[in-house]
């Protein structure tokens, strides 16, 4: 009986571990931003404010190598210029994104629907959907 139950706990946790790994996220690659949710708070001098006029609906993201780009002119325009470097954290889970002028963010990575994934800056509520772009 007392081997059954640790056979039990070694087999829940051998579960949980393999479902954790699971999640892992694989940022790089071009991405579309399909939603974004704006912050609860105000956030006139801070991280978050750098980031909002390249993160509105429709703007073009490329993560490559540590380099993040961005394109804000929309479909017909394949210009994408240097805007942050980023660090995915070796769990998959998080992301830490750097544009310069004020402290360095760290997003919550997530799975969603359709092969979307969810970045989340839970200090201030702050979410951006991506959602992958067809190969041209």
């Amino acid at each position: 009986m007392r081997n059954q139950a640790y056979l039990i706990l070694i087999l829940f946790i051998a579960t949980f571990t393999f479902a954790c790994n699971r999640e892992k996220v694989n940022l790089e690659g071009r991405w579309e931003i399909a939603e974004v949710s704006k912050p609860k708070m105000d956030v006139d001098k801070d991280s978050v404010s750098q980031l909002l006029p390249h993160l509105t609906v429709g703007n073009k993201l490329d993560f490559t190598g540590g380099e993040l780009t961005v394109n804000r002119k929309g479909t017909g325009d394949s210009t994408y210029y240097g805007w942050a470097s980023y660090k995915v954290a070796k769990d998959g889970k998080s992301v830490w994104i750097d544009a310069g002028n004020y402290k360095p963010l760290t997003f919550k990575l997530r799975h969603m629907e359709n092969n979307e994934i969810e970045l989340l800056y839970e200090r201030q509520d702050f979410k951006i959907l991506l959602r992958k772009l067809e190969e041209e």
